[in-house]
């Protein structure tokens, strides 16, 4: 795994401990950009109130989450490896 991966596993990974301990998470949209995007990081995003999902240029979105975006009206951004803090950064 590179450094990135393991990083943005971590950070997930304390969002959702947070999230099972009642303390307050920011919106999933303010996160890092994802390479995925799927219907649940969209209704998860809607369910904090976000209004965007950011993912990488070239990055995948599932059908199911194509909907999800239109249907909730969330903006789908896309940002370069340097936006989003990567190693070009």
């Amino acid at each position: 795994m590179d450094q990135e991966l393991i990083e943005r596993i971590v950070v997930e990974v304390v969002r959702r401990l947070k999230a099972l301990s009642g303390e307050e998470t920011s919106d999933p949209g303010d996160g890092p950009a994802v390479r995925l995007v799927t219907e649940e990081l969209v209704m998860e995003t809607a369910a904090h109130g976000g209004r965007e999902v950011r993912m990488v240029v070239g990055g995948i979105v599932t059908p199911l989450a194509r909907d999800a975006l239109w249907r909730e009206g969330i903006a789908l951004v896309e940002v370069t490896d340097v936006e989003r803090g990567g190693a070009g950064a």
